[in-house]
């Protein structure tokens, strides 16, 4: 479709649309990541997302909202770290991952033959 994009938040094992919406507005990756995902606050789920939503904020949102993420990352978002994207002389299928100290975010890029980067959170349960 040209012009229209439908956000969907599905199923893992079945793939059923539990939760969507048609936005006609720009910009809104972040926004609609927090409006999907609204029902699912504070249930630890982990939410797998395509390129055009993930990002570092997007993730931070997340985390503080209590849910992990994962999704691959494009490598020209300005939040992907400088030392992720030399990969000039990195051997094939190697991998680098980047941790913050206080923050549950990892930055993962990864060398089959073309770079592929992804960003994941986690968080740990007492018990």
């Amino acid at each position: 479709m040209y012009g229209v994009k439908i956000n969907w938040i599905c199923d893992a094992e079945n793939g059923y649309a539990l939760k969507g919406s048609e936005e006609h507005q720009i910009g809104l990756a972040s926004t609609n990541i927090g409006q999907l995902a609204e029902p699912f606050v504070n249930s630890n789920r982990n939410i797998f997302m395509d390129r055009y939503f993930t990002s570092y904020s997007a993730m931070q949102h997340l985390f503080e909202l209590g849910l992990t993420a994962i999704g691959a990352v494009f490598a020209h978002r300005r939040d992907v770290l400088a030392c992720l994207l030399k990969v000039a002389r990195r051997d094939f299928y190697s991998t680098l991952a980047v941790s913050m100290h206080n923050k549950k975010i990892t930055m993962i890029s990864y060398v089959p033959k073309k770079t592929a980067m992804f960003f994941c959170c986690l968080h740990t349960t007492k018990s």
